[in-house]
């Protein structure tokens, strides 16, 4: 990380591991983060549910400071947590969570992002499989079919790190 800005970018490969029984594969790794709406991989293009980002980072410096995370974009919903310490959630712009300083010391850090997206996608993926095999059961009929426009969806950043002014 590039630690001479204000902000600090986390970045880098993102383990993404999927809610189980919803269709997706079990987890995947993101080069960068994006909209799960563009994935070539339909489990998780129409995947409705929680997905756990998860990746390492390295303070070159003691944080000393309480720190903003900010999670840039997200579609819909973000608990986050630094080294298992729960920071909050993230429901509606500005997408960030307060670091105390006491977390962000020098060294390696595990930054976890928990995001919740709605019902819809899965909803039209299921459009395209037989009925035996759709991954979602409900009363609602007629309102969603395959060509139901897909919101977007996931962790899209940038992931930044801010000292508090």
């Amino acid at each position: 990380m590039n630690e001479s800005a204000q902000k600090i970018p986390v970045d880098g490969k993102w383990t993404v591991k999927f809610q189980p029984e919803r269709g997706a594969p079990e987890s995947a790794q993101f080069d960068k983060l994006t909209d799960w709406t563009t994935s070539d991989v339909d489990g998780i293009k129409y995947f409705s549910g929680t997905a756990t980002y998860s990746i390492q980072f390295e303070m070159l410096r003691d944080g000393g400071e309480n720190f903003w995370m900010d999670l840039g974009e997200v579609c819909v919903v973000a608990d986050v947590s630094i080294d298992g310490q729960d920071l909050g959630t993230a429901w509606t712009y500005p997408f960030r969570v307060k670091v105390p300083a006491k977390l962000l010391g020098s060294g390696k850090h595990e930054l976890e992002v928990k995001v919740t997206n709605v019902w819809n996608n899965r909803l039209v993926g299921d459009n395209f499989l037989d009925e035996k095999n759709r991954i979602t059961h409900t009363n609602v009929h007629g309102k969603f079919n395959k060509n139901t426009p897909l919101v977007s969806s996931g962790l899209l950043g940038p992931v930044t790190l801010e000292p508090v002014k």
